[in-house]
C-alpha cells in the first residue's frame, strides 16, 4: 500500500550535460553559502572581542585618564560658548 504524502514531491532524473551544470552550480551555491556564513561569524568574534575582551581593559584606561584630569595643581579646563554663526547663543 502505497501513501500519497502531501510534503513528498515527485523527483526528476536528470543526466547528462544538465545534471553536470546542476552539480556545479549547487557547488558553487554551497561554497559561497560558507564564505558568507564565516564572514558573519568572523564579524561576531571581532564585535565580541571589541566589546568584552578589550572593554574590560578600556575600563582601566579612563580610570586613569579621569585621575589626570583632576590632578591637584591642574588648572580647570574653561570651555567656550557654543553660539551660531551670527555670535548668538
Amino acid at each position: 500500500m502505497k501513501r500519497n504524502l502531501p510534503f513528498l514531491r515527485n523527483t526528476m532524473n536528470i543526466t547528462g550535460y544538465k545534471r553536470s551544470a546542476l552539480e556545479v552550480a549547487r557547488g558553487r551555491i554551497v561554497l559561497m553559502s560558507a564564505f558568507f556564513a564565516l564572514f558573519y561569524m568572523l564579524i561576531a568574534a571581532r564585535l565580541v572581542d571589541l566589546s568584552l575582551i578589550q572593554g574590560q581593559f578600556a575600563e582601566g584606561v579612563t580610570e586613569v585618564a579621569e585621575d589626570q584630569e583632576s590632578a591637584p595643581g591642574a588648572e580647570p579646563k574653561i570651555r567656550a560658548d557654543i553660539i551660531d554663526r551670527n555670535g548668538v547663543l
